[in-house]
């Protein structure tokens, strides 16, 4: 059985009164600490929970944390819908 693509996918909803866009939402943290508790309990909290031990999960926020260090800016993108009830 072959599944249908997003293409299709997208036709058919459009065809029901289904709109959607994609809209860029960068989202700054003021400084690295707000910007590690934020990745640490939202982001980052079910990943975290599988690492076996503390150390391990402190080197883990570490190494996210100084990979977008100075910015402490995430690159959200958030998907907007809108339907009408036919």
């Amino acid at each position: 059985m072959e599944l249908p693509g997003p293409g299709r996918h997208r036709r058919t909803l459009a065809a029901r009164g289904l709109r959607r866009c994609l809209e860029d939402a960068p989202t700054p943290f003021a400084d690295e600490p707000t910007f590690r508790e934020f990745v640490r309990t939202v982001v980052l909290r079910h990943h975290l929970a599988r690492l076996p031990y503390d150390a391990l999960r402190a080197r883990y926020l570490d190494a996210v944390v100084a990979r977008v260090a100075p910015s402490f800016e995430l690159d959200y993108v958030r998907l907007n819908l809108s339907a009408t009830r036919a």
